[in-house]
């Protein structure tokens, strides 16, 4: 995973970055089609049609990818067959092969490459990818949880606390008691504060709309008629 830095050919262009994809298994694979869901965009309206988030607004078409948050499968192990781009998220995205031949997606930790054999319950190992209870997760090993660790740095440390919790340590300071299942090591795509788009055209493909105020029509004057 790098950045790829773009030459200044136009103003637009200068100091523009972006990812090389290099961590993803095949750019030119689809989704898989059953884990897949239709997302309707908002343009930041709610269902009276009022603006309830500003600059919001139009963009590339999406699919939702429906992904397993909470590992529920135990005991069954699986083989990360693709490592996957998430138009919805930052982090990449991994598909899972079980060996009972169903198919799910979870967020890809960094370090995770196809062919990693993965598995969730209390008798995985505590390795890249697996999913356990914070029990058996080892005292300073990084891990990530969508309720525990959210935000931009996707990853806490564990610290001990009594024996029936484990307490991950954020890098902004709070700490909190978590008795649910939690998998190993940080997510994916940590250079994404590297990325700047640079143009106007490359904000709208992601949805966003200018901030500033006035417009096309900011600079005309509208008489009154008589």
């Amino acid at each position: 995973m790098g950045i790829r830095k773009y030459k200044p050919v136009t103003p637009g262009r200068r100091g523009a970055t972006v990812s090389d994809f290099t961590e993803l298994t095949d750019r030119r694979k689809k989704p898989e089609r059953r884990l897949t869901k239709r997302r309707k965009k908002t343009g930041g309206r709610n269902n009276q049609g009022k603006i309830t988030t500003r600059h919001r607004g139009g963009g590339h078409k999406q699919k939702y990818r429906v992904i397993d948050f909470k590992r529920t499968k135990d005991g069954v192990p699986a083989k990360v067959a693709f490592i996957e781009y998430d138009p919805c998220r930052t982090a990449r995205i991994a598909l899972l092969h079980y060996v009972d031949g169903e198919k799910r997606y979870i967020l890809a930790p960094e370090g995770m490459v196809a062919g990693d054999e993965v598995m969730s319950g209390p008798g995985a190992e505590p390795k890249v990818g697996n999913c356990m209870p914070l029990s058996r997760i080892p005292l300073g090993r990084r891990s990530t949880t969508s309720r525990c660790s959210r935000g931009v740095v996707g990853s806490c440390v564990v610290v001990p606390v009594p024996p029936e919790y484990s307490m991950p340590a954020r890098r902004s300071g709070p700490r909190s008691r978590c008795p649910p299942e939690k998998s190993v090591d940080c997510l994916s795509r940590a250079v994404r504060r590297s990325d700047r788009l640079a143009t106007r055209n490359t904000a709208s493909s992601c949805s966003a709309r200018p901030a500033a105020s006035g417009g096309w029509d900011g600079g005309l004057t509208f008489v009154a008629p008589p």
